[in-house]
């Protein structure tokens, strides 16, 4: 299945799992990572599941809203957040 959609309202937390293999992957993500990218390129037998700070296109969104996860910096700041990706055992 073909899928490129950015989630909003997700809790920093999320569980990835394939029963068929007795596996599963957690992810941990910090603020300002509000939004998760779930990306499956056409044909492909993979996925790309990403913690991001913005929508798509957050700069030309913004236009009054508040939601975008735009964030501007002054020149020499800096913001950082760090995830935590822990693979497992399906228990």
């Amino acid at each position: 299945m073909d899928f490129d959609t950015v989630f909003t309202g997700w809790a920093r937390r999320a569980r990835i799992s394939w029963p068929e293999h007795g596996r599963r992957l957690d992810i941990e993500a910090e603020a300002p990572l509000d939004f998760l990218v779930l990306y499956t390129p056409p044909g492909e037998p993979f996925f790309c599941a990403e913690p991001v700070s913005n929508i798509t296109d957050a700069f030309n969104r913004t236009g009054g809203r508040i939601d975008t996860g735009c964030i501007v910096l002054a020149p020499g700041l800096m913001r950082s957040a760090s995830v935590r990706f822990t693979p497992s055992l399906a228990g």
